[in-house]
């Protein structure tokens, strides 16, 4: 079949070169999900905002779901959690306040902070979103991670890791409890974080 008999025959076409790529696509969405949170976002506006088709964000990343799920684990990527556990680890000392200090200075200083914050909220409410979001952050992050670790009960401990994670994100930004919500970040980083090397403890299931 000839190349021209593909295209009328509806084959799936790819970025143009030179056009708007992943990266671009991934970045405006995270501007839409700040902006619109999750319901109000429409492929159409992320598509605007990154000026290309919306046919080609459906080529990279086939639904609105899965945009969002990808959009939001490469923010959690990005501040290299993974890596400062490991080399804290490495030295001897637990990496759970450090960790802490470094996701809230990222959401109160970063430009991206704000992207992030709707995400979480999205997270709440969104099921299928939810479980695109845990099985990427697992594989990706957490299970790495943990198995450089030696660390058993991956699943268990990245359940519980999460509870202390989105729910300080949700307690502090989102339903903006007080005093919490006005707490210096150091002082609350300091106060959570021992509760995250419990987590990452070696021997968490054997006390």
């Amino acid at each position: 079949m000839t190349s021209a008999a593909n295209a009328v025959g509806g084959a799936k076409r790819g970025p143009r070169k030179g056009g708007v790529d992943k990266e671009q696509i991934l970045a405006a969405a995270r501007e839409e999900f700040a902006l619109h949170d999750y319901k109000g976002t429409t492929m159409r506006s992320v598509a605007r905002r990154a000026g290309c088709d919306a046919k080609l964000i459906h080529y990279y990343f086939g639904s609105k779901d899965e945009l969002f799920a990808e959009a939001i684990s490469q923010v959690m990527e990005s501040l290299q959690i993974a890596q400062w556990w490991v080399s804290q680890a490495e030295e001897g000392g637990g990496g759970g306040t450090q960790v802490l200090r470094q996701l809230l200075n990222f959401v109160e200083t970063n430009e991206s902070g704000p992207a992030y914050v709707a995400m979480v909220r999205a997270l709440s409410s969104e099921e299928q979103v939810r479980q695109m979001f845990l099985d990427r952050i697992t594989s990706r992050v957490a299970l790495p991670t943990f198995t450089s670790l030696g660390l058993d009960q991956v699943p268990v401990r990245m359940n519980l890791m999460t509870t202390q994670l989105l729910g300080l994100i949700s307690v502090r930004y989102i339903m903006k409890f007080e005093p919490l919500a006005s707490m210096p970040r150091d002082e609350v980083a300091a106060l959570v974080g021992p509760t995250l090397d419990r987590y990452m403890s070696p021997d968490l299931f054997t006390k």
